[in-house]
């Protein structure tokens, strides 16, 4: 049973708009299977936005243990929401934020949509305004989980994209090289794809280097965006 009135009310709410049929097959969809009450993303976050006036009158540190209940509970749609509610609260993040951040990614990451959006959103947020902690997730790169190694590029896709955090953006593709999950080789593929939008030459010349290393699900992702006479000729490598 919830300890905060907040989520029963989500969850009622929910519930109100759930499909067993839509369910059923985002179950199928996702192959290590989810718990979701088959809401489509547009209504999940239009019902989550409800709650808005609610969550903005609340501090912070009234709101984590909310969301993080929410986490542990491990439902799809419910761990959206629950991203979106402390994305209001981003400007009042501090450094050590960093605890609870690092728990949610060890303990509640459980598909690629929600190590996604929890990522790109949330943790990137987090590392623009703090930098120096970028460095930790190269760290995250060792870890059996395979959501936190995802973990570890995705976190930067935001940022890399405006061209930032080049040497972590290197560091972690290069330790993730010999991964052999393709959650983990589309993270790091995606993370290059997105950081080539400001440094190409950057990553041609990485991709160059690693070329006999770079699983061919993570290079194409990598070049995906490259004109198509280089894109060619770096296939053949």
């Amino acid at each position: 049973m919830s300890k905060h009135p907040l989520i029963a009310e989500l969850r009622e709410e929910l519930a109100q708009h759930a499909d067993s049929k839509r369910a059923e097959s985002a179950n199928r969809y996702f192959k290590e299977g989810i718990r979701c009450y088959g809401i489509p993303a547009a209504k999940t976050r239009e019902i989550g936005k409800r709650f808005n006036p609610v969550v903005k009158s609340m501090s912070k540190l009234e709101l984590l243990p909310i969301c993080l209940e929410i986490f542990d509970a491990d439902v799809f749609d419910e761990s959206i929401i629950a991203i979106g509610w402390l994305m209001l609260k981003k400007k009042d993040f501090v450094i050590g934020d960093w605890d609870w951040i690092e728990q949610v990614v060890d303990k509640n990451l459980s598909n690629w949509a929600v190590c996604d959006t929890f990522c790109n959103h949330l943790v990137g947020t987090y590392l623009e305004k703090f930098p120096g902690k970028a460095a930790e997730l190269i760290g995250w790169t060792s870890s059996m989980n395979r959501w936190k190694k995802r973990a570890s590029a995705v976190s930067l896709i935001v940022p890399a994209k405006k061209g930032k955090f080049g040497k972590e953006v290197f560091a972690i593709s290069e330790r993730l090289l010999g991964d052999k999950d393709d959650m983990v080789q589309k993270g790091y593929g995606w993370l290059l794809k997105v950081y080539a939008h400001k440094e190409q030459d950057a990553v041609e010349t990485f991709l160059r280097k690693h070329s006999k290393k770079v699983p061919r699900t993570a290079f194409r992702y990598a070049i995906e965006k490259f004109p198509t006479d280089l894109k060619s000729e770096l296939m053949q490598l």
